[in-house]
């Protein structure tokens, strides 16, 4: 899992470079901030919901995920309403996960996917 964490961070960024030389500065920070919100975002899944399903807590996953989304929701109000970075860039950058864990998927070898050592 932590590959995964490192492919979606190294496509985050050089993603990110690649913005910046070809649309703008700007443009380029919009999507890195929304590459680093789903980052975070994995960073969460990737650490905390192997102990969930281990353990078969039900009511502490569901009480995760309601957290979970109302902080994105809060980001996303903030970020839409007082226009602190190009929300379609912002967007794009949430959307790169996808990206990554599809990619992670056919390129990162099944072996060291299922590495289970997060410590």
């Amino acid at each position: 899992m932590k590959s995964l964490l490192q492919f979606h961070a190294a496509t985050s960024l050089l993603l990110a470079v690649l913005i910046y030389f070809l649309n703008s500065r700007d443009a380029a920070v919009g999507f890195a901030f929304g590459a680093t919100v789903s980052f975070f975002n994995l960073v969460l899944l990737v650490i905390v919901w192997p102990r969930i399903l281990a353990k078969k807590l039900v009511a502490l996953s569901v009480g995760i995920i309601v957290i979970k989304f109302a902080i994105l929701a809060w980001i996303l109000y903030e970020v839409v309403t007082k226009k602190l970075v190009q929300v379609g860039w912002f967007a794009t950058g949430l959307g790169v996960v996808i990206i990554t864990v599809l990619a992670a998927s056919v390129l990162v070898p099944q072996a060291t996917l299922q590495e289970t050592d997060l410590n």
